[in-house]
């Protein structure tokens, strides 16, 4: 695993990166479309990450891991010989739009979930998570209209649910595979951002947050203990 934050990868690579306003139009509103980057930009690729890793998750069986960065880039990897599998480019814009503080990888690994700061807007609605396929790196799903940058993502042992943590006061949301990553439920009553989510086996849900509480629920999302 260490091979991996070392990076990997080959030699420098000069490559133009089509960045979201391109490649992602399709699933970007226009408010949200306004912010993003309108023309190619030249990139330097080294084969690593070249802004802090924020985020990492692996997939059930221990093959591949998926990290993300503040150079706005999400990174799948083999953890067999620690070798770049891939590098997706997130909709980014200026600043610090598109960096990357949440990933999450489905136990089967064909999905990976990425979250973070993807707007500047007053209206802060606009805010997004992003789905890929694994294999491709193709994005399947924009799941829009949350209400702050998104600091975790989990996914639960049968992949079906999706929890995300928000920043801020915006508690948790929870979206439901089965029914196309609409929201399946939403917890606001949180005083302080969420830094920890994780689903057990059995499809119950703990939260840690700032506020200084760790929350738990049932697998039908109804809080059972608070403490």
């Amino acid at each position: 695993m260490a091979g991996i934050f070392r990076g990997q990868g080959s030699a420098i690579a000069r490559s133009l990166a089509l960045l979201p306003a391109l490649l992602f139009a399709i699933f970007t509103t226009p408010a949200a479309l306004a912010q993003l980057y309108e023309q190619p930009v030249l990139v330097v690729d080294p084969g690593m990450h070249t802004a802090p890793i924020k985020t990492v998750d692996v997939d059930a069986a221990g093959r591949l891991a998926v990290t993300g960065s503040d150079d706005k880039t999400v990174r799948l990897w083999s953890l067999t010989d620690g070798k770049l599998l891939r590098t997706i480019r997130m909709p980014a814009g200026a600043e610090n739009i598109g960096r990357i503080y949440a990933v999450a990888m489905s136990p089967d690994g064909d999905v990976i979930a990425a979250g973070g700061w993807t707007t500047w807007s007053a209206d802060a609605r606009e805010e997004a998570i992003y789905l890929f396929e694994t294999r491709t790196g193709k994005m399947t799903t924009r799941i829009s209209g949350l209400p702050s940058a998104t600091d975790v993502l989990a996914f639960s042992s049968d992949g079906r649910y999706l929890a995300a943590g928000m920043g801020g006061r915006n508690g948790l949301r929870v979206y439901d595979r089965d029914r196309q990553w609409t929201e399946a439920f939403r917890d606001t009553d949180y005083a302080d951002r969420i830094f920890g989510a994780t689903f057990a086996s059995d499809g119950r849900l703990a939260t840690t947050s700032r506020d200084g509480k760790a929350r738990l629920y049932d697998r039908d999302f109804k809080l059972v203990d608070r403490i």
